[in-house]
């Protein structure tokens, strides 16, 4: 081969190369692009309803239903947490918990917020017999829970924020490109804490191929311990043709016992939501609004702590002889202690004598 080939077979090798390279920096975003790319997957959203149900299948196994022939599908429909998430943009929220066992309701938790007062309120049996109301004049922030916004676990943040914000408030990187097991690629985020607050930071996997959503979120506190790793396995739609995360689990330390699964039953946008929704419900006879029992039967309203002070002190009082004798009526007291009294006083008299 002559030099004038050689030079030009080197010289197209090197401009291949250089072109491969270039491709590849273009290929991997700056973290501007990642957070435009979120802004527009979310920003033509009014309100947001999502419908989703978690299980722990082995706790499920183990704990509640211990028959070999009952299958996981069937185990599925019998036992889980049917969570419902209502978000507007005016800064109101309703966030519902429902304990599903053996196809009977045990139990309901509602958070939410109308702008202004922050609530909570719990409910009980499958009649979901209202016992419990808390409120908050200050709307703050809901405590971020993974569990409680499984599918929007750092999309959509308790304070109100999204994930889009959060990346250019907090100086978020991009670190590069990782492959996941299944072949796909995506990109990978370095997301700082705030205030230097646990974790220390928090990896995301963004996927190019649905709008930058996470596949991956990996908190990382730098003391060795992992909190929960949450995985998005499989995208749903929105009704408007928009990618939303359809089904994942929750993974507790690589735990097969301390993994939860999660899955979108329902997703709708804009729909028309009363504002009525994002209030506190009515207390009903019965319900403990902030500590004060409402139609105490006694016909005097008292507070719950001082009805288990005087539960207390009647327990202690009749806990042995000696106390259910000082659980007596003063009365009583002060007549036996007049009578003690009386008879000292006849044997000095006698003794004179």
């Amino acid at each position: 081969m002559s030099s004038a080939r050689r030079f030009a077979s080197s010289g197209l090798g090197f401009l291949v190369l250089v072109s491969l390279c270039q491709s590849a920096a273009a290929a991997t975003p700056t973290i501007e692009e990642v957070a435009t790319e979120l802004r527009s997957w979310r920003e033509n959203l009014v309100n947001l309803r999502v419908v989703w149900h978690t299980w722990q299948m082995a706790n499920i196994k183990s704990g509640y239903l211990k028959l070999p022939d009952v299958s996981d599908d069937e185990l599925r429909t019998l036992y889980y947490i049917r969570s419902e998430l209502l978000w507007t943009d005016s800064a109101s929220y309703r966030a519902a918990d429902t304990w599903i066992e053996n196809g009977q309701t045990k139990s309901r938790e509602v958070r939410g917020s109308d702008g202004t007062l922050r609530w909570n309120a719990s409910y009980l049996g499958p009649n979901h017999r209202l016992t419990h109301i808390k409120t908050r004049s200050s709307p703050a922030a809901v405590a971020q829970d993974p569990g409680l916004f499984a599918p929007l676990y750092q999309i959509w943040f308790g304070d109100g924020q999204w994930l889009d914000e959060k990346l250019l408030e907090r100086g978020a990187t991009v670190t590069g490109e990782e492959e996941l097991a299944d072949g796909i690629r995506c990109v990978r985020v370095e997301l700082p804490a705030a205030e230097n607050l646990a974790p220390r930071k928090t990896v995301l996997l963004l996927d190019p191929d649905h709008r930058y959503l996470p596949r991956r979120v990996i908190p990382d506190r730098g003391d060795g311990y992992h909190p929960p790793t949450w995985v998005c396995d499989r995208f749903t739609r929105r009704p408007d043709g928009e990618p939303f995360p359809g089904e994942g689990h929750l993974n507790y330390r690589d735990d097969e016992a301390e993994k939860f699964d999660w899955k979108v039953i329902e997703v709708a946008a804009n729909e028309d939501i009363p504002a009525a929704t994002f209030r506190p419900p009515r207390p009903e006879s019965g319900t403990v609004v902030n500590g004060v029992l409402i139609g105490d039967p006694s016909g005097v309203t008292q507070t719950l702590a001082a009805r288990a002070k005087a539960s207390i002190e009647q327990q202690r009082a009749t806990a042995s002889p000696y106390g259910r004798w000082a659980a007596y009526s003063p009365s009583l007291i002060i007549a036996v202690m007049g009578v003690t009294l009386l008879a000292v006083g006849l044997y000095l008299r006698l003794r004179q004598r």
